[in-house]
């Protein structure tokens, strides 16, 4: 029962979904080690985090502390003005209260000298001035009277002098108590300070003792997290620390390539479960498929749509262009659940998708070769869906203009758009001018550096001497080597032991014709030798820059009996598709390829037109041998070609 086996597959996929997604999390906890190097150390970060939290409370507690000395000090340098002004008045109102102790002794004196006067001459009187005192005015008399009226004027002064040192008493009296408060209150503020600055030093201690603390702490952690990285690296995850990145950017190619082919991260129980994964979700929409009443009528509606399906009165279908409109995104989106994967070219893609008329309808659009195609090759596709991935090598076949979009071209007068006059623009440097991850790279026919998105440095395709010609030629040296040497049966069927560059001299035939017969000849004899040691299967492209040349060939190989004999009646087709120019071999290969250069002193503009572009495509079609044909003295002027006779054998074959 399909309905039975979608629940069950349905329901495993769930669990193992869960299951990949739970290692996913702990993979992208380990990830991040170079934040948090204590790698599943909950306890110890605990511990960490409580002792961060204690010096963090000491360190408030200092700042508080400080703040409350900085507050008694303003305190007690504002008081200590005062206080000197203060002890200075006082000493000066002690001073004023000497003096006036000293004038009510003065006057006591007088006091005393006067009263004894007065007794000295009372004891002198007459009697008739002692019994007519108040009418007589005897000189002794007048002089008592006199001596009286002075002791009068005296106790008066006295009693005044007295009164005015009981209040300067009482003045000093205040002041001497004022002055006590102040300094009460300047010890107080020294003993806050004091203490103040004992309780800082405390907690100075104290965060010592946790740094302490923490020290061994985070020892601690650095040695369990060595562990754990040592325990990762013995599972065999590839750990991106600074020791993989001195690898990854070292001069060492063997050991850059070993860290090149390095997934970081990645274990081999991860892959594994994220395999079952992949295969639980191809079951899943299987029986999805197989249950779906719907599945089954929107594919039946698109074999209506695309007339390979009649209905039941055995006639073909009619949709009117607003059914077509509605339904082919949905009838298009249900056929990706039987096959994910639908390919088609940039001038079919406008009839393909004519009936998609709203932006971002359908998934994923990958551009392969994005470097042979214009940018406006690509708008409509890239607006009917929501992501794209851009896939090409701007180092290679560069797109073809037409002559009607050269005359647009020239249309971008304004120096906003001058850059989009260039024909060598494509969706490839447009998808790299966009992209923050890249490199630059230098040219043999540009003086400023190219900017690529995202480089693939890993090199599987070619042997050397292909390897390295392109490498320099192109890619600044930055590609790593990682081809296969062939197998033993493929090697013996080689037509030679290694690559070369055979040169031959001649004259083109002239007018644009760059065909050179004797450079032809030559290929031909190569062709017929890999064809006898193939057995009429031979696994390799003629190519030249020019279409002339690759005439010419055809011409002298239709006239090779030897060709004829092993190739037999796929001869014509063999041709069709093993020859040709290098825009027709873009993302091609072969085991071996002949470069057939052609071209004679005389065709320098078309020598000199040959760019590093073409060269690199035409070299790294061959997987295991290169035989370039053609003039070395003529092409060594060629800066491209001359990386290539720098790298090839030289041989003369006149």
């Amino acid at each position: 029962d399909n309905q039975a086996e979608f629940e069950k597959v349905k329901n495993k996929f769930k669990k193992q979904y869960q299951k990949v997604q739970d290692m996913q999390q702990v993979l992208h906890e380990i990830s991040k080690f170079k934040n948090r190097k204590n790698l599943n150390t909950k306890p110890l970060s605990r511990k960490e985090k409580s002792v961060f939290e204690d010096i963090k409370k000491y360190l408030e507690n200092i700042d508080y502390l400080k703040k409350k000395v900085m507050v008694v000090d303003y305190e007690l340098r504002q008081l200590l003005p005062t206080l000197k002004h203060d002890y200075f008045q006082f000493e000066r109102e002690k001073s004023k209260l000497v003096f006036l102790k000293k004038d009510t002794s003065i006057l006591q004196e007088k006091i005393l000298e006067t009263t004894k006067e007065i007794a000295n001459l009372e004891v002198g009187k007459k009697f008739h001035e002692k019994v007519f005192n108040r009418f007589l005015k005897t000189q002794r008399l007048v002089g008592i009277r006199q001596l009286e009226q002075a002791l009068l004027d005296l106790r008066e002064y006295e009693k005044s002098a007295i009164i005015t040192e009981r209040k300067q008493g009482g003045i000093i009296a205040y002041q001497k108590e004022a002055l006590l408060e102040q300094e009460q209150y300047k010890v107080n503020l020294e003993n806050k300070s004091q203490k103040y600055h004992s309780d800082i030093g405390l907690y100075e201690k104290r965060i010592q003792i946790k740094q302490s603390e923490l020290t061994n702490l985070q020892a601690e952690s650095e040695a369990k997290w060595v562990k754990e990285i040592t325990d990762l690296e013995k599972s065999g995850m590839v750990i991106l620390n600074d020791a993989f990145l001195s690898r990854f950017h070292g001069k060492n190619t063997t050991i850059e390539l070993e860290a090149q082919l390095a997934n970081p991260w990645i274990t081999r129980e991860y892959d594994r479960e994220r395999e079952k994964l992949f295969y639980l979700a191809l079951q899943v929409n299987k029986y999805f498929i197989l249950t779906s009443e719907k599945v089954k009528s929107n594919l039946v509606n698109l074999g209506y749509l695309w007339n390979f399906k009649k209905n039941s009165d055995k006639e073909f279908c009619y949709f009117s262009e607003r059914d077509r409109k509605n339904c082919f995104k949905e009838l298009l989106n249900t056929i990706f659940l039987l096959t994910p994967v639908i390919s088609t070219t940039f001038a079919s893609v406008s009839r393909f998708l004519a009936d998609v008329e709203e932006p971002e309808s359908l998934g994923q659009l990958i551009i392969d070769e994005a470097g042979q195609a214009t940018p406006q090759m690509a708008v409509g596709a890239l607006w009917r869906f929501k992501k794209a991935i851009v896939v090409g090598d701007p180092k290679q076949v560069e797109p073809v203009v037409t002559e009607d979009v050269k005359l647009l071209l020239e249309l971008f007068a304004k120096e906003e758009f001058s850059w989009y006059k260039s024909r060598v623009i494509s969706v490839q440097t447009f998808a790299d001018s966009v992209n923050y991850i890249g490199s630059f790279l230098s040219s043999n026919d540009r003086t400023e550096k190219q900017w690529v998105g995202c480089p693939l440095v890993i090199h599987r395709r070619c042997l050397n001497p292909m390897f390295s010609i392109s490498n320099e030629l192109a890619y600044n040296n930055t590609m790593l080597f990682q081809t296969a040497e062939p197998k033993e049966a493929i090697e013996k069927n080689l037509v030679e032991s290694n690559s070369l560059w055979i040169s031959i001299d001649g004259n083109e035939i002239g007018n644009k014709n760059h065909h050179v017969p004797e450079q032809v000849k030559k290929a031909v004899m190569v062709v017929e030798k890999a064809f006898e040691k193939q057995e009429g299967q031979a696994d390799m492209y003629i190519i030249s820059p020019f279409t002339s040349v690759i005439r010419g060939f055809v011409q002298e190989a239709k006239k090779s009996s030897i060709l004829k004999k092993y190739a037999k009646a796929n001869f014509e087709s063999w041709l069709n598709t093993h020859c040709g120019t290098v825009h027709k071999f873009q993302g091609k290969e072969a085991g071996e390829v002949i470069f057939l250069l052609g071209c004679d002193a005389s065709a320098m503009g078309a020598v000199n037109w040959v760019n590093e572009n073409i060269v690199n495509v035409a070299v790294t079609r061959a997987k295991y041998r290169l035989y370039v044909i053609g003039d070395a003295n003529v092409w060594k002027k060629n800066p491209s070609l001359l990386v290539l006779q720098n790298r090839l054998e030289i041989i003369s074959s006149n």
